[in-house]
């Protein structure tokens, strides 16, 4: 509930009853971030039920397991101790287009009780890795943790071992995603690759999801990722986090998902068609517009928050940066451009 998740994670959750999704909804915050009893109301009118990471005995008297000395840490403690026996954690600013209900239903989880997302980078772990957790270890890509499907019965092994590597982040977190990227994203699926348990690894690419500039490729703020039939289902975005400082008319709101590159200048309609929408990003900025004050009625940070033209179009160029895996699909439209990638 702090000043840069507050406004996402209405909107996650708006997206998700948008979508027509009922299942239940469990928010878990930091002792600190607790809503107030007017968003608590709000929360259960929407069926949300709210945790609070304060609720563990251990977590305030320095107790490892239980305890969280980052931010990374949350993820887990959320999904282990949430109350429910088959969990999709998600981020607090990935946007669901569509029902994820469905994503239980998939062959791919059915057969392994577990869903895992590809990030857009080859392996990265430390030299290290593969003689503390096993050559098992050495796949040639990495993972993105902003969403899992998991069963906790079917998974428990992976999930304590995991809890493990977390509760010594100093040592697991490094050691698993070394230089590319930060935090927990690795050790869920390492936990399953060391003990020789098969997990459900999305087959599909994530997809970088931004706008054009003068360089003529994408700038990137928001990670696309696929269901296991390909259709696309969530949008996590990583850069420019949603905020209710937007414009008072359309004609002046900054879009912000014009292109990509697997979809290119076609993307707005593949959003759309998947969201069922005529237009996904009208609908998120209508919501924005609308609830901002009951989202997060704080005063603006930053001056450039009240010139209300919705988030800075920041983001990155794929081609900027090293170790990307062009054995991805969403690649390889650049490669056939010509572009070097490598």
């Amino acid at each position: 509930n702090g000043a840069k998740f507050a406004t996402s994670y209405w909107v996650v959750i708006h997206a998700i009853r948008r979508a027509g999704c009922t299942l239940p909804i469990q928010l878990w915050f930091p002792a600190t971030e607790m809503p107030d009893c007017t968003r608590m109301a709000e929360l259960a009118r929407l069926e949300v039920g709210v945790a609070s990471f304060a609720d563990f005995k251990g977590a305030n008297a320095g107790d490892k397991m239980l305890g969280a000395t980052n931010r990374f840490m949350y993820k887990l403690l959320a999904l282990l101790f949430s109350s429910f026996e088959e969990v999709l954690l998600l981020d607090s600013d990935n946007i669901p287009l569509s029902d994820p209900a469905a994503l239980f239903a998939s062959d791919l989880y059915l057969s392994t009780g577990s869903l895992l997302w590809m990030d857009f980078w080859r392996s990265s772990s430390a030299p290290d890795c593969q003689a503390i957790l096993g050559n098992a270890t050495l796949v040639p890509h990495t993972h993105e943790s902003g969403q899992m499907v998991v069963s906790k019965s079917r998974t428990w092994d992976a999930l304590a071992l995991a809890l493990f590597m977390n509760s010594h982040n100093e040592v697991f977190y490094p050691l698993t995603v070394n230089y590319m990227g930060l935090g927990d994203k690795e050790i869920f699926a390492y936990a399953f690759l060391h003990l020789g348990i098969p997990y459900g690894l999305v087959p599909h690419s994530p997809d970088h999801v931004g706008v054009r500039d003068d360089k003529a490729v994408v700038m990137g703020n928001t990670m696309l990722q696929h269901a296991p039939d390909g259709a696309p289902m969530f949008m996590h975005t990583n850069l420019g986090k949603p905020t209710g400082y937007v414009p008072a008319s359309k004609s002046t709101y900054v879009r912000r998902w014009v292109v990509s590159l697997l979809h290119g200048e076609g993307l707005v309609g593949v959003i759309n068609r998947a969201a069922g929408v005529d237009d996904f990003e009208m609908w998120y900025y209508v919501l924005l517009r609308n609830r901002r004050c009951f989202f997060d009625d704080r005063p603006a940070k930053h001056w450039y928050l009240r010139l209300a033209h919705g988030p800075l179009l920041e983001g990155f160029h794929i081609t900027d940066h090293y170790n990307v895996n062009t054995e991805l699909e969403a690649f390889r439209p650049l490669k056939a451009q010509g572009y070097v990638v490598e």
